[in-house]
């Protein structure tokens, strides 16, 4: 039972980072990577739109409350680990960007408390998913 359950968290969580993905392409971001992976980071989706890269990292809760900060959701050690994955990256993407911003994504099963609004007036929700929160340019602090 253990096992299922967990097997089951996994697929809501690629159920949630393929959401935001497919949102994120539809508001005009090419997507580049998802589920990127290298030792000691990886970094759930990759986007790029002109000069600006992108890394968003996706949480998927079950239930949510109040949501006022992106600190609630990434440590100090998480956070590194995005600086770390966004640096491999764009070493292994030979680009270069004039912006590079983390952004955070907060997605909740349906059923869950709250709703979004992204563009204006245009409720995400799908496929038994909804976008609770989105921060942009969520502050990543260097670890030299």
């Amino acid at each position: 039972m253990h096992k299922r359950r967990h097997c089951e968290k996994l697929r809501d969580a690629e159920r949630a980072e393929i959401f935001v993905a497919d949102l994120l392409a539809r508001a005009g971001w090419e997507v580049l990577a998802r589920n990127y992976r290298r030792i000691g980071c990886e970094l759930d989706v990759v986007v790029a739109k002109g000069k600006t890269l992108a890394i968003v990292e996706v949480k998927l809760r079950r239930k949510v409350s109040l949501i006022n900060s992106y600190q609630c959701f990434l440590t100090l050690q998480k956070r590194r680990a995005l600086e770390r994955g966004a640096r491999i990256f764009i070493s292994d993407s030979n680009k270069s960007w004039d912006h590079i911003r983390f952004d955070l994504a907060v997605v909740c099963l349906q059923g869950a408390a709250g709703l979004a609004y992204l563009n204006g007036n245009n409720l995400i929700e799908r496929c038994g998913l909804r976008l609770y929160r989105y921060f942009v340019d969520v502050p990543v602090i260097s670890d030299r």
